[in-house]
């Protein structure tokens, strides 16, 4: 599993290694037991700090506090230096114990004064049969081989170097995840990448996507809200293009969609929490949903660090003494300055931002250059805004429209209380402006805001959508079934691999780019060689010897090859490299691969050449 390299012992990057050792139902298992112990010991982490929140707020919490605890662990242990498999499976090992100690003698708290115990009320059936459906064909992406390529380029990625290089290493790129403090969830999967199977992280995420629906239909029940629409409108959020590719990986977009959509409700609900909890609890259980979220995309710090403040201004309003509202901003602040701040304060030590590429030259000289960030975000800018059309396809197929119906009914219906309409309809337009200023056009970068308004939609229906009517039912049905099909549709193509019937070499031929060349170049290269590719994007947790996007980025003592798209040129190199001789070449290399069954691969050359250095 193992080639020893100049320096130290370097492995190949992880889902090359695991390929050979993938089994559904132990992806499926580990995901399982990884998700309930970081619930367990959240829960017991927040009986520790006499913080025991209100069921299902408790619960949320518990998982995500969770989730946060054994990344900021392995942060640390990387910090250091020290993150040998060994350690890394240790700490994995003690989350899971943590957490059975919680489940066994931790619950969360029910006030009945507050939100009261959740009364005898049936989930509607086909609010249940919508979920399970969708649930269960977004289950069949998440458990087959990770292939897309945003996480196999880079959300893996870092988690997959953490495992290589024994420890946290700056890399310039790529630079989404060269911004260390926005991936939070990746330091988490690291020790499932040590264990050797790198894809268990997407059935966490799946899981998280199930707790949102849960959570949604738990605070209905609590409210003793029995009218199906609710629940079918919660359950809508499995639906659609979105949850079926994005809530299904190893990237942090479940997780945080989950933080925001919880926080916003909390804010909905803030009278009661307040009541129930407390203010300085309050203030401290929705700044840690809220730094979840910022945590999981940096664009998502603005919207986050509002709904951060949001929280505390509800606390002190209901706190009129001094050291009560001291205590409250010392809560809200802590998850930011615990949970935060280790890794920015590493991350200044080492590139001269907290941010690293982000807001580089602002704290003086820096690793990266200043502008580095800016043309990166231009230049993502301009490959991601489609025209129009292809803009409005993508996101009306992301999501089901009994979402975006839900989401804005809560900012224009009547009975939704007028303060949830005035600071959701602040949130929605403020983080639409830094998408139409900074981002692609796309919903995902609302980070699950919709998800939440949508929930409050449920929570305080207009009266005319009460009484279940044939017309209501037949709404219903128009806003799930083609979505629900398109799912049906699109996940046909992973059944074989997860019910254990297809090849897994074959599969992934099919699925990831380049994947017969580092076939081909594991054969090929020395033991202690790194690919050098700065012409594509190539998924490079499948590469057969580390790669890397920067000359800069290449360890000492290795021997570099370059990977390239196009013939390379000496003069693309600085001096003293030179270009050696070429090893690999294949002119109909598959250079970009689709999971849409219609999409036929992109193929063309691809050349892998020494770069030698006197």
């Amino acid at each position: 599993m193992v080639r020893k390299g100049s320096a130290h012992v370097v492995p190949s990057l992880t889902s090359f290694l695991s390929l050979s050792a993938y089994s559904a139902p132990v992806v499926l298992l580990l995901g399982l037991s990884t998700f309930a112990g970081c619930m367990g010991l959240g829960l017991l982490l927040l009986r520790l700090l006499r913080t025991e929140l209100p069921a299902p707020f408790g619960q949320v919490v518990a998982v995500l506090l969770g989730i946060q605890v054994t990344g900021l662990a392995v942060q640390i242990v990387a910090m250091a230096q020290a993150a040998t498999p060994t350690v890394l499976i240790v700490l994995w090992g003690v989350s899971l114990a943590g957490g059975a100690v919680g489940w066994i003698f931790c619950r969360p708290i029910r006030d009945a004064s507050a939100l009261p115990a959740i009364p005898r009320i049936a989930i509607p059936r086909i609010a249940i049969v919508i979920a399970v459906v969708a649930a269960g064909l977004n289950l069949l992406a998440a458990i087959v081989p990770s292939s897309k390529i945003d996480e196999l380029y880079y959300h893996m990625l870092l988690p997959a170097r953490v495992v290589a290089d024994h420890g946290l290493t700056i890399y310039r790129t790529p630079i989404e995840s060269a911004v260390l403090p926005q991936m939070a969830y990746a330091f988490f999967a690291a020790p499932l990448h040590v264990l050797g199977y790198p894809d268990a992280p997407n059935v966490v995420s799946w899981m998280l996507s199930l707790t949102l629906v849960w959570f949604g239909w738990t605070i209905l029940r609590q409210r003793g809200i029995a009218n199906p629409v609710a629940y079918c409108l919660v359950a809508a959020l499995l639906v659609g293009a979105y949850p079926m590719v994005f809530h299904v990986t190893g990237g942090s977009h479940a997780f945080g969609d989950l933080s925001l959509a919880a926080a916003v409700v909390a804010l909905a609900l803030a009278d009661r929490l307040l009541a129930a909890c407390g203010s300085v609890r309050f203030a401290f259980m929705v700044s840690l949903l809220a730094w979840s979220a910022a945590s999981a995309k940096v664009s998502l710090m603005p919207l986050a660090g509002a709904v951060a403040l949001l929280a505390i201004f509800f606390a002190t309003r209901a706190s009129s003494a001094f050291g009560a509202r001291i205590r409250i901003l010392a809560a809200a602040g802590a998850p930011w300055l615990i949970l935060g701040a280790p890794l920015m304060i590493w991350t200044y030590a080492r590139t001269g931002s907290p941010f690293g590429p982000l807001l580089a030259g602002l704290f003086g000289e820096s690793l990266f250059r200043p502008e580095i960030f800016a043309d990166f975000a231009a230049s993502t800018r301009i490959a991601n805004r489609s025209p129009l059309g292809a803009v409005l396809f993508d996101n009306l197929a992301g999501y089901s429209p009994l979402v975006w119906v839900a989401a804005i009914g809560a900012l224009i219906s009547g009975p939704t209380p007028l303060a949830v309409r005035r600071w959701g309809t602040a949130l929605l337009l403020g983080q639409c402006l830094i998408i139409a200023w900074l981002l692609p056009y796309h919903a995902r970068f609302l980070g699950g805001l919709q998800y939440g308004l949508a929930i409050c939609f449920a929570l305080y229906l207009p009266p005319q959508l009460i009484p279940w009517k044939r017309a209501t039912a037949i709404a219903i049905a128009i806003g799930v079934l083609p979505w629900m099909a398109g799912q049906a549709a699109y996940t046909q193509q992973f059944a074989a691999m997860a019910l254990g019937l297809e090849n897994r070499s074959a599969f992934a031929r099919r699925y990831v780019a380049f994947f017969d060349d580092f076939i081909s170049l594991d054969r090929l290269l020395p033991a202690n060689a790194v690919l050098l590719a700065t012409d594509s994007r190539p998924p490079a947790v499948y590469a057969s010897r580390p790669m890397v996007f920067d000359l800069a980025d290449v360890p000492p003592g290795r021997e570099v090859y370059v990977f390239s798209v196009g013939l390379p040129n000496a003069s693309d190199y600085p001096a003293p490299y030179t270009l050696g001789p070429e090893i690999y070449a294949n002119s109909k290399a598959r250079q970009t691969v689709f999971r849409r069954p219609w999409a036929a691969p992109e193929t063309g050359e691809l050349h892998v050449v020494r770069l030698a250095r006197p």
